[in-house]
């Protein structure tokens, strides 16, 4: 889905490439909040950082240093700050709202890529994403996913991958767009005549299985104790666990019940 000029005027103080370079110079990142695209291939994180640093009496040897991405930026690498969430306030306070109105956690990662170069090489992604473009323009190219169970881990598409052009969706986003990227969709981008900046939000979906082990893990904690062990030769063991996955099994009953009271009608 492609909405053009999603919402006039409102992103303008959101973020832009002055905050980006801020961040990226004064912020003290680690390497884990900083990926350099390079030829379309991430670059080794040991390459990106400075000389140990002492902090109050504990050294850090994963702090970035921006001087060590400059060649790379002048070769046309592309800059990813992930979790943008966690150190800029106007981008959390849209991804609270986001997370608020989905029911699951929302992460923000903001991607500038310089004029005329291409950043990733075709991949796709586990979480669904809402692209929002800032500053510049983007061709973007997607493409089906290529298994009908749709992946809940990004990857790449085999070696050799031919797409099926008739099948290939394009866009060019301008600012003030967004562009929804459904899970599983390979896509890869390139810019224009200038520089690209963007912030993808990923919805980070809550699976049916995490959810229902979760609370099995729960109701099992309540019922029974870490302490209490099987006799070596079982005598009542049998029955003291049926016992207790009776009441785990009643309690998730319960739950199953409330969960479709709960639902649309």
């Amino acid at each position: 889905m492609h909405v053009h000029n999603a919402a006039p005027g409102r992103f303008k103080e959101l973020f832009d490439a002055a905050a980006f370079e801020e961040l990226l110079a004064f912020g003290a990142l680690r390497s884990g909040f900083v990926t350099v695209i390079h030829r379309r291939r991430p670059v080794a994180a040991e390459l990106l950082c400075r000389e140990p640093q002492d902090v109050g009496g504990v050294e850090h040897d994963d702090l970035v240093d921006p001087e060590m991405l400059t060649p790379y930026r002048e070769q046309g690498a592309t800059i990813i700050l992930a979790c943008l969430q966690l150190y800029s306030r106007h981008v959390a306070g849209l991804a609270q709202r986001l997370s608020d109105a989905m029911g699951c956690d929302i992460e923000a990662h903001a991607f500038h890529t310089p004029a005329d170069t291409h950043g990733l090489a075709p991949h796709y992604d586990g979480e669904p994403g809402f692209l929002l473009q800032l500053e510049g323009s983007k061709h973007w190219n997607l493409h089906p996913p290529l298994t009908d169970g749709l992946p809940i881990q990004g990857g790449h598409p085999p070696v050799g991958w031919q797409p099926d052009e008739t099948l290939a969706q394009r866009f060019t986003v301008q600012p003030g767009d967004l562009l929804y990227l459904p899970r599983g969709w390979v896509h890869y981008a390139g810019t224009t005549e200038q520089h690209s900046l963007h912030i993808t939000f990923q919805a980070l979906l809550n699976l049916e299985r995490d959810v229902i082990l979760e609370r099995v893990e729960r109701e099992v904690d309540e019922a029974v104790r870490k302490e209490d062990v099987l006799p070596v030769a079982p005598v009542d063991g049998p029955s003291t666990l049926a016992a207790h996955v009776r009441v785990i099994s009643a309690k998730l009953a319960a739950w199953a019940d409330e969960l479709e009271s709960a639902g649309p009608e």
